[in-house]
């Protein structure tokens, strides 16, 4: 479907308004600064998001500002802490908090405008439960709601997250959305040589159950006023208004709307496709949001639709534009001090050409060689921007910590060749602290199996979103059965372990009637009902299946004791779709795919 946030850019209002500025603690307008710390100064009283958003705590009376009290040196401190005000200026849930070691956290709900004495400079102080001595302090400034919208630390975090808080008929719950397959695009106007007028995201998540899927549209409402970083009030969506647009919607659920957002953050790099004129490219957004839906030309307070959304592009999408490279292309990624090796899990057996498919997940190590376990934030990256980590960031102390890296697509430009991947310091210096050179090749091998290389039985499966199976899955004991001939060769297990859900099975066959040998076999159908002319392959939970199976496998290696079977070790990718479908923009047989393992020796 069309997302209906692209039409806006065709609206040409006679007038619109404007966004005001946030005030941020990176501004140099900005009067932020770091968190005060008064009484004993025992602890500090952090305001989560303030390096971000700065410590201006919009007026609404129910924003949920995270607050975190930790010891002001580092010594252990233990204890219940009663938060507290200089003033009345909001409230704490819950006020009083136990610390531990790690600190403790609490949420701050600032007052509403329409109260007494709301605005203004306000100290949040923490005493001990037992002693009224102030033992810590921060300032922060109650200021007017048209100053910033929300609070949106669920999106500061994530390089790809939506976060969604709704009490209306759209969405009543709470969702954050960090799985999925994401587009952002904006609007330059019909010739994309204007200012960047508008953005839109579009989701689908990997869970079915957080929605089939959400668009998110955001526009100053005319083709001549840029959209800038400011809070945009009294959206609309109707246009010829000269008011802003503003829509969220999904799962074919939406309303008349109206409300307000703040583009915090919005980067773009031009389009430099030869099938355009094609719009600039989204390359790092941050939007916070509140939406009503109006009833009779009233919108009834007690029904918002609010929350945010962080969208980082890295790597071009080949649904909007396939022929460029990926951006950052030979950027070079060099450890200075290398504190962290990393280290890809199964390459002394695979080695380290990773399959560039687009879509398997290769297991990186981190491990830290210094003497140091105190935690650290780390980000990895990669040169070229060729692939991605999931998840991108990570909180490393003094065990190891496993990402996967997902290799880019060979059928994108640029993607395949040497690439180093790279682990940095998520602080202020941006220091990579480790890096671990790989090359990525066509993907001649199925996956990356290094589940399936070591253990005597082994079923592993992972998949984002299939009508089989969704999730990783690995199973080791149970019952273990197999049957084989010449040309194919099947295994069932039985997990010992219910919520594994089995049993299941695993069939593969070769073409033609021939052996059954060590090697890659593409462009298999179906086991049973296939054209025996094409290999064969079927890994299926008992009781469900696929509507249409493709795919490919590799024995990785087989032995025999004459007839019978001794053991097999093969890789698979699956698919249940239309393979057909593999060349439209969003291929809809990418929905329903797995990747797996299986590795079998018999008694």
């Amino acid at each position: 479907m069309v997302s209906r946030w692209l039409v806006v850019g065709l609206w040409v209002l006679a007038s619109s308004c404007g966004g005001t500025k946030r005030t941020t603690a990176d501004d140099p307008e900005a009067d932020a600064g770091e968190a005060t710390v008064s009484g004993s100064g025992e602890l500090v009283i952090e305001v989560v998001g303030a390096d971000v958003l700065g410590t201006d705590i919009p007026a609404d009376g129910r924003s949920r500002v995270p607050i975190e009290v930790r010891s002001a040196t580092g010594e252990l401190a233990t204890g219940d802490v009663v938060l507290s005000m200089n003033r009345a200026g909001g409230r704490f849930e819950p006020a009083t908090v136990s610390l531990t070691p790690d600190g403790a956290s609490t949420l701050f709900i600032p007052c509403d405008d329409d109260d007494d004495g709301c605005e203004g400079p306000l100290t949040l102080n923490a005493t001990l439960a037992d002693d009224d001595e102030v033992v810590g302090s921060t300032d922060v400034e109650i200021v007017s709601p048209s100053s910033a919208v929300g609070w949106p630390t669920a999106c500061l975090g994530d390089e790809i997250v939506i976060q969604l808080d709704g009490n209306n008929w759209i969405l009543d719950a709470t969702e954050t959305i960090t799985q999925g397959r994401f587009h952002g695009a904006a609007y330059a106007g019909p010739d994309a040589a204007g200012p960047v007028t508008s953005v839109g995201f579009h989701v689908v998540p990997a869970d079915l159950l957080q929605g089939a899927y959400w668009d998110l549209g955001f526009s100053t409402g005319s083709d001549e006023l840029p959209l800038e970083v400011g809070v945009y009030e009294m959206t609309t969506f109707a246009g010829g208004q000269g008011l802003p647009t503003m829509e969220v919607y999904g799962d074919a659920r939406s309303c008349t709307p109206t409300g307000r957002f703040e583009l915090i953050r919005l980067e773009t790099a031009p389009h430099p496709c030869d099938n355009g004129p094609c719009s600039p490219l989204v390359t790092d957004a941050v939007v916070s949001f509140e939406q009503y839906c109006v009833d009779d030309g009233v919108p009834p307070e007690d029904e918002l639709l609010s929350g945010c959304v962080h969208f980082v592009n890295h790597k071009l999408d080949p649904a909007w534009c396939p022929d460029l490279a990926p951006p950052g292309a030979g950027d070079a990624l060099v450890a200075t001090s290398p504190e962290i090796e990393m280290s890809v899990r199964g390459s002394d057996e695979l080695g380290l050409d990773l399959p560039a498919d687009g879509h398997t997940r290769v297991p990186v190590v981190l491990h830290r060689t210094g003497g140091s376990i105190e935690p650290i934030s780390v980000a990895l990256s990669s040169s070229r921007g060729a692939g991605r980590f999931e998840p991108a960031t990570v909180e490393l102390g003094d065990d190891d910590a496993v990402v996967a890296y997902v290799p880019c697509d060979s059928c994108d430009p640029d993607c395949t060749g040497e690439v180093t991947l790279a682990v940095a310091d998520v602080g202020a210096t941006g220091e990579v602290l480790g890096t671990i050179d790989v090359t990525l090749v066509d993907p001649a091998h199925v996956g990356w199996p290094q589940e399936c290389l070591t253990a005597t039985n082994t079923f592993h499966l992972y998949s984002p979103f299939d009508g089989v199976f969704d999730g990783d899955l690995e199973v080791e004991t149970g019952d273990w059965t197999h049957t084989s001939a010449n040309d194919r060769v099947s295994v069932t297990v039985d997990p010992a372990d219910v919520e594994a859900m089995g049993p299941w099975h695993t069939r593969f066959r070769s073409a033609g009637a021939a052996a059954l040998v060590a090697g890659v076999y593409d462009d298999a159908l179906a086991f049973g009902d296939g054209d025996p002319a094409f290999p064969g392959l079927e890994v299926l939970r008992e009781g469900s299946g696929c509507k249409e199976t493709t795919g490919r496998f590799e024995v990785l290696d087989i032995a025999t004791d004459g007839e019978d079977l001794s053991s097999v070790t093969v890789a698979f990718e699956q698919h249940c779709g239309d393979p057909d479908l593999a060349g439209v923009s969003v291929p809809e047989w990418e929905e329903g795919w797995f990747q797996g393992c299986v590795r079998y020796t018999a008694p």
